[in-house]
Formats: C-alpha cells, structure tokens, sequence
C-alpha cells in the first residue's frame, strides 16, 4: 500500500498556475542549454517506453510510449497520443506499475524531500534489464567566483536562502551525491555532465544572456524557491520577501551580477 509523503516533502505549489509557469519557463532554458537534446544517455536504441518523473517527453519521442507522473494532475491542453498521465507520490513504496521501462527520466526533484537512496532503488526496480536513468538537477547553493554579488545585498540574501532551506530540514543540495548514489544502487556506467547555468544577463555571448534572462525569470517571476524558506523557514513575512526577491531579481537583470548554479544531467545502466 502506497504511503503518504513526509511533512514538507512538496513545499513548492506546482498545481498553481504561478507553479505551472515557472515550470515551462524553466523547460525552455533547460531544453537551451543542452541544445535542444531532452535525453543525453548513450541510449543504444530509442526507448520504446519511458516513465517521466515530473516532467514531459512525449512530442520529443513520438514513437515511444510515455507515461508521466506527478504529485497532482499537471497534464497540459492537447497532450500527444503516444502521452498517458497518472497521479503519483513518487515518495511513496508502492508505484503501481505493472510494466518495466527502457528508461526512467527525472528533472528537477531537488526540491522534493525524500529519501534518494529509496529513489533510486525504486528506479532499478522498474528498468527493464540494460535500461537506462536520467537524472537531472541543479546543484545548490547558488554561486558567485567574482564577489560581483556583494552588491546591493545580494550575497546576504542568497545566504539567507540557504539557511532558511536548512532551518526547514529540507536537504536540497544533493545532487553532487547523484553519481554515487546511482553507483550504490547496482547502476553500471555511471557518468555525467555539468553546463553553467547563468541567473541573469550576463555571459560571453547572446545565448548566454538569453538563457541567463530566462532562468531569472522563472525563479523570481514566480519565487516560491525563495518564498517558502525565507517565511516559513527564517519567519520573514510575505511583504519583506517579496521585496527582497523584486530587488535580487532586478539585480539580475542589469547583467553586472555573476551569479549562476551548475546543472547537472547524470545517467546510469541496469545491468542486463
């Protein structure tokens, strides 16, 4: 029988239309900075049936039947027909699933407290022998090489962040612990790689300012990544995050603030 999620295990609203924005804006830079690629695996053939953890392939793979999951029903106007949704708490033991996949693909499930370890077993449970993972995520906490961010309280308020993600409990930094993890767990191949994610108008060329300016956009447009552990973890009130997110946010954008984090796409292999 399935159990229900631990106390604070989805502390961002992703049922919201703020929260579905936010998403798609982060789809778009994402699906940029891997030039356009949605899986980079060395898959050896295309998948004939995927499993998405929180996130859409279907119009990438026509082909290939995929079946999404989240936490609420998140399936979007005109899904493809090769596209089937199902409700699940990926936290819970049981996931219901008859079939085994050829892959399982996950992105940005940093921010879901859980128990990785039981994740990724889960994970091996459900390939297919020779099936592949994809895992891909952003590691925290935000970073700055050029003390740039000392400006106008930047640095004190990304510092405020993490500490009120910490007063929480929440353990959103696990990503540099992914490639292990997945090594633990009986996945052969493990490998990866790392793309500079820039927040704001800053970076060598176009593409780099465009990414940067999209990636702003969907955390601070719509900040509930900041919201919750600044008011509910460090007792800020609603007023005073909102106006420090709107000066962080215009910082970003004047492009004279060298903030970024790494994203990371991590994969492995069942063995057959």
């Amino acid at each position: 029988m399935a159990t229900s999620a631990p106390e604070n295990a989805y502390v961002l609203d992703t049922a919201a239309k703020a929260g579905q924005e936010r998403l798609n804006a982060q789809h778009m830079v994402l699906q940029s900075i891997l030039d356009n690629r949605y899986l980079v695996a060395p898959l050896k053939s295309p998948p004939k049936i995927l499993l998405e953890l929180g996130t859409g392939t279907a119009r990438v793979h026509p082909d290939c039947r995929v079946i999404g999951v989240d936490i609420v029903d998140a399936i979007g106007e005109n899904p493809p027909p090769n596209f089937e949704f199902r409700t699940l708490d990926i936290t819970s033991d049981d996931w219901g699933f008859t079939e085994k996949f050829d892959v399982i693909h996950s992105r940005l499930l940093c921010t879901v407290q859980m128990d990785w370890r039981k994740l990724v077993a889960k994970i091996f449970d459900h390939l297919k022998p020779g099936g592949y993972v994809e895992m891909k995520e952003v590691q925290f906490p935000i970073q700055c090489d050029d003390n740039s961010w000392e400006t106008n309280g930047m640095k004190d308020f990304y510092v405020s962040w993490d500490q009120g993600i910490k007063k929480l409990g929440l353990d959103w930094f696990v990503t540099p612990k992914l490639p292990d993890l997945l090594k633990n767990g009986g996945f052969l191949d493990v490998d990866k790689i790392k793309v500079m994610l820039r927040a704001g108008t800053w970076g060598d060329t176009d593409k780099d300012k465009e990414d940067g300016r999209l990636f702003a956009v969907a955390q601070y447009v719509h900040p509930m990544l900041f919201l919750v552990p600044l008011t509910k973890g460090l007792g800020w009130t609603e007023e005073e995050a909102q106006a420090k997110v709107k000066e962080t946010y215009e910082g970003l954008l004047t492009g004279n603030m060298h903030v970024y984090t790494n994203f990371f796409a991590m994969w492995g292999r069942k063995p057959e």
